[in-house]
């Protein structure tokens, strides 16, 4: 199980980037929906920038995770040195980049320090590293010598994670609607685009791919629970017990089609 780490870090980072980037939106399209404050602790407190803070952590929850994976975590920071030559180091760099941009703007605002811009124009460079941080992730998975990886299905399905999951933490941090809708869209997708991606990998590995069939089929009943959740949530229920139902259901169901494409390696997690 030694992938494991890399495995909660792929998914929730890929969660974390997709709920800022959905909440942005949700800001930016519909700001009035973001005006009535949050108490929390008898204080309170700017929904936005809380729900910001919220995926903030998140991200934050998955850097943690990863240096169980390392050797020697302190020497992390030596792999930034081949950052733009090596895919692992830009994916730490923008790590990083992201990390920081995000945890401060959402705290200048939410303290309401300094002019309205700093935090906003802050929040506005998280987008962009957030971007470029998942289109930076698949990079490090396009290995030659790993048929199973080295295509284009590898950034497919990661950017599909961070819709569904991404969606799913959106609509449970306020963007319930669009979140939602997002989030039901990628699995859709996902669903629409399995059988192929399912047929590569048997041609890619014929002796790995079979062995996946249980991780993926609970992957695929998982979200399809997940599906009647949200659209159940979008039609009739409004409480956030349901919608904390659907996040739970479909980082679940990522985690495990993520055990599932470190199985495709060599060395299966089971």
């Amino acid at each position: 199980m030694r992938e494991l780490p890399l495995v909660f870090f792929t998914v929730l980072t890929q969660t974390a980037v997709g709920a800022w980037l959905i909440l942005m939106i949700s800001e930016a399209t519909r700001p009035a929906s973001w005006t009535t404050p949050v108490t929390v602790g008898g204080r309170q407190w700017p929904r936005w920038p809380l729900a910001l803070l919220m995926a903030a952590c998140v991200f934050d929850v998955a850097i943690l995770i990863s240096t169980s994976h390392l050797g020697q975590p302190v020497r992390a920071v030596n792999t930034l040195f081949r950052m733009g030559a090596s895919p692992m180091s830009t994916e730490i760099a923008l790590a990083s980049l992201f990390c920081a941009a995000a945890g401060i703007s959402a705290l200048v605002m939410l303290f309401q320090i300094g002019p309205r811009w700093t935090g906003r124009t802050l929040a506005w460079l998280a987008v962009v590293a957030g971007i470029a941080f998942l289109t930076a992730i698949p990079q490090v998975y396009r290995i030659s010598t790993v048929a199973t990886w080295e295509s284009n299905w590898t950034p497919a399905i990661m950017w599909l994670t961070s819709l569904v999951t991404g969606g799913a933490l959106a609509a449970l941090l306020g963007a319930r609607r669009l979140g939602l809708v997002i989030s039901l869209i990628g699995i859709v997708v996902s669903f629409c685009i399995r059988p192929a991606y399912l047929a590569w990998l048997m041609q890619a590995n014929a002796e790995l791919a079979p062995r996946q069939t249980t991780w993926f089929t609970a992957q695929l009943v998982l979200l399809a629970i997940a599906v009647c959740a949200g659209l159940w949530t979008l039609w009739r229920e409004r409480r956030y017990s349901m919608v904390a139902l659907n996040l739970v259901l479909v980082v679940v169901a990522e985690l495990v089609g993520r055990i599932a494409f470190y199985n495709l390696w060599t060395l299966p997690m089971a």
